[in-house]
């Protein structure tokens, strides 16, 4: 384990925080915003900027523009090719976040790495969780996350696989799927995440 990855699994600066909510919200908005203008010519983006300081804020903000272009794309494509889109989409930022993050906060291989970094980047979008090992891999739960008041359940069904890009990115080996979630009716979110030692 790097040093780096020890030390912010004790404590993330609030400045580092709100870094790396800003590139969490930069990359999601921008690859909604490019499926949109791909796919819905002539249909009226909303902005990305709202002003909101505090971290809370932004994170209700950034949640409130997924679920706009979200509905965007539904209004314009229908409810199949909007998701089969949007999580391809997202599911590749997702490999580019979890890629960077493995690189800058220095994750190895071990499990405990992948969990701590993911805890970390976590953090940034104000999402608690706790992990329970099985059999060829185990379950996360979501208990507490910031962006689920603003999303509806096809928002969550989209965004999702940005999450699971991200594992995919920390960690090749690892595969995560999202079964039920806080805004589909459950009391917290739960994801399998399997292990494919030979990838």
């Amino acid at each position: 384990m790097s040093l780096r990855l020890r030390m912010l699994s004790l404590h993330v600066p609030r400045e580092l925080l709100s870094v790396e909510l800003e590139r969490v919200r930069t990359m999601t908005v921008s690859a909604l915003d490019s499926i949109i203008e791909e796919h819905c010519p002539g249909v009226d983006i909303p902005g990305q900027h709202r002003g909101t300081r505090d971290l809370d804020g932004r994170r209700v903000e950034m949640a409130a523009m997924h679920r706009e272009r979200v509905d965007l794309l539904v209004k314009c494509l229908g409810v199949e090719r909007a998701v089969e889109l949007g999580r391809e989409r997202l599911f590749d930022v997702g490999i580019r976040l979890g890629e960077e993050a493995r690189t800058r906060l220095g994750v190895g291989d071990s499990l405990d790495d992948i969990l701590r970094a993911a805890r970390i980047l976590y953090q940034v979008l104000g999402i608690e969780f706790t992990f329970e090992p099985g059999e060829g891999g185990g379950t996360m739960y979501v208990h507490r996350c910031a962006l689920s008041r603003c999303y509806s359940e096809l928002t969550c069904r989209v965004m999702s696989a940005t999450d699971e890009g991200v594992l995919r990115g920390l960690a090749p080996s690892l595969e995560m799927e999202f079964i039920r979630t806080i805004p589909g009716g459950a009391k917290r979110c739960e994801a399998k995440v399997l292990i494919d030692a030979g990838r």
